[in-house]
């Protein structure tokens, strides 16, 4: 059965775009060339990174804007097959074939020498990241200008996150326009939710660069989202046992993802200890002032409570560090190693 079309905001009907080119059943076809199958450089080729690393010039976005202005946009059908041999579902019946073919040169080549030039298909197993890039992407012509990425809002966020890279990836999106602005912001998201295995792999095996690195930015994510779910305790409940048995046998085929959840425990200590330190130079303080009051009025002044000295919060404000530090603050010595040689975490 296929999904329900995207409520675009362009009205019309695919009629507009073109008729659709059918074989001899009448079933749409499509270029055999996907853009999965796509002859692209390899990602340590120069030229390729510098054309992904572009951004999308200003000029062109204008022109976009423009067109729409004028009702001169031309457009395609957006189709989504989950793999081979599956059956077309529509997704759209009309996205502007300009702003498809200026965001993407998968797109662009694909509805250039592809079977019909109306036709746009997604070749992919997960549909979700499209539609979050061309809802972006309709945005974009709106404003004549590569705006930013919607916030994720969802608790899954800083998988969904991930989802949006990789498929702006594979099409090829210019990265100064939108991946780079992404990979900034994941670690607010990796603090607040935990990354699936298959990403943490993606990002520290080589073999997966194409698609997400190599990327310091997006190491430290992983890495921070790892380690903020052992620190508050997630990871030791029961649902999370296969994830822990993963995590370790990912820190022992990948030394960056050891070291790096190990400097993510060293940060925390170091935190806490500059914490305890405040705390204890703000009682001296407290306790001084108090004994002056009590030399001069009689009245004995002292609180045990960090708080009543405008100590840390844990309101999130710190991006989620202060989160675990409370309850820590006197015991940090405690946090050794869970059952396993790899390391101090």
């Amino acid at each position: 059965m296929s999904h329900a079309p995207i409520d675009n905001g362009w009205g019309g009907s695919s009629a507009d775009s073109g008729a659709l080119w059918g074989g001899e059943s009448g079933e749409i076809t499509t270029s055999a060339t996907t853009p999965l199958e796509m002859d692209v450089s390899e990602p340590g080729n120069t030229s390729e990174r510098q054309s992904r690393g572009r951004r999308l010039r200003k000029g062109d976005l204008e022109k976009l804007l423009e067109d729409r202005q004028s009702d001169e946009e031309k457009f395609v059908s957006v189709w989504h097959r989950a793999g081979r041999n599956k059956p077309l579902q529509l997704v759209l019946d009309k996205f502007p074939r300009n702003a498809a073919m200026t965001f993407s040169p998968v797109w662009k080549k694909q509805l250039e020498d592809g079977a019909s030039s109306a036709v746009l298909v997604i070749e992919d197993e997960y549909l979700a990241p499209y539609k979050l890039l061309f809802k972006w992407i309709n945005e974009c012509v709106e404003n004549g200008n590569d705006i930013k990425f919607p916030e994720f809002e969802d608790e899954n966020a800083i998988n969904t996150l991930f989802d949006v890279l990789v498929a702006a990836n594979q099409v090829q999106i210019p990265e100064m326009s939108l991946q780079e602005h992404l990979k900034k912001r994941a670690i607010k998201h990796a603090r607040k939710s935990l990354i699936g295995l298959d990403y943490v792999d993606a990002v520290f095996d080589e073999n997966h660069s194409m698609y997400l690195g190599p990327s310091p930015a997006l190491e430290e994510a992983v890495c921070a989202s790892i380690f903020e779910a052992w620190w508050s305790r997630t990871l030791d409940a029961p649902d999370y046992q296969s994830y822990s048995v993963g995590v370790e046998e990912l820190r022992e085929m990948y030394p960056k993802l050891n070291d790096g959840l190990n400097e993510c425990f060293e940060s925390k200590k170091t935190y806490i200890e500059q914490k305890k330190t405040e705390r204890k130079g703000q009682k001296g303080q407290r306790t001084a002032a108090s004994s002056r009051a009590n030399d001069d009025y009689g009245n004995e002044g002292s609180h045990e409570n960090i708080n009543d000295y405008g100590g840390y919060s844990n309101d999130g404000a710190d991006g989620g560090w202060g989160s675990a530090a409370d309850a820590t603050i006197d015991t940090v010595g405690e946090w050794g190693a869970p059952d396993s040689e790899i390391s101090a975490w």
